[in-house]
């Protein structure tokens, strides 16, 4: 029996950003159509993230439950609402994956778009990110900063 994957977004009202993040789901289940995709959120939408992980473990036990946080940074998100989610599955059933990011690629593609938008090297670029408690997510940013710096 495989693995259900659960896609977890921090939700949002904007339905530009509800679009792009129903659209990243729909791309993992069309990579397999045979792996079990489930949507999840931390905050402002629904379902939450306990919730699907539990939901997943009542229907069958013997899974492994996989949450995947579609976000950019660790922070308090994944410490602490996907970190109780995944304690719901007891002996390893529930696991979660890493963030996004930081990445390289995630740097690439930033790069790529201030070409894009015409910015030249002598241009300064301010890179910010939603708040945190967790100074970790500070330091991913920052990560982020000194690459896209670096090119």
């Amino acid at each position: 029996m495989s693995a259900v994957l659960v896609a977890c977004s921090h939700g949002t009202r904007s339905p530009a950003g509800r679009e792009v993040v129903r659209r990243l789901v729909a791309d993992l289940r069309s990579l397999d159509p045979t792996l079990d995709v489930r949507q999840a959120f931390v905050d402002v939408e629904e379902p939450r993230v306990p919730d699907v992980v539990r939901d997943v473990l009542r229907e069958d036990a013997g899974r492994t439950v996989v949450v995947v946080p579609l976000l950019l940074s660790v922070g308090v998100h994944t410490r602490h609402d996907i970190g109780t989610a995944v304690e719901v599955g007891r002996d390893g059933a529930a696991v979660a994956a890493g963030t996004l990011g930081p990445d390289p690629r995630l740097v690439t593609v930033l790069q790529e778009r201030l070409v894009e938008a015409g910015v030249r090297p002598q241009d300064a670029v301010v890179l910010a990110a939603a708040g945190s408690s967790d100074p970790a997510a500070a330091d991913d940013v920052e990560v982020v900063r000194a690459a896209l710096q670096a090119r």
